[in-house]
């Protein structure tokens, strides 16, 4: 039998993310959920905090959970904050997104 589909949702706190990884886990899908700040309850499951920004760190759980996909949901998407801290948005929004994609490809996602 094959392997079970192993999904991992960036951004699971926010409107968009929180609202997928309810559905997968409600469909009895395998979801490792992401959120930026501090670890919270969505829905059944509860969303492991991980600043996208350190490689490391994401490489880390991602080589652990084997995601067989990864939906990136994450992102600096409020004007205002890009606009006060473009670094942070570009760090987040075009960095992150990229080293995401690269250990994605790695782990075969």
């Amino acid at each position: 039998m094959p392997e079970a589909m192993r999904w991992c949702v960036t951004g699971a706190s926010g409107q968009l993310g929180s609202v997928l990884a309810r559905r997968l886990a409600a469909a009895g899908r395998n979801v490792l959920a992401l959120s930026h700040r501090h670890s919270i309850e969505v829905g059944d499951l509860r969303t492991v905090p991980i600043d996208l920004t350190d490689r490391d760190a994401t490489w880390r759980v991602l080589a652990e959970a084997r995601p067989n996909v990864v939906v990136h949901l994450a992102a600096v998407a409020a004007v205002g904050d890009a606009l006060n801290d473009p670094a942070r948005a570009r760090a987040v929004n075009v960095e992150a997104t990229a080293s995401l994609v690269d250990q994605a490809d790695q782990l075969g996602a």
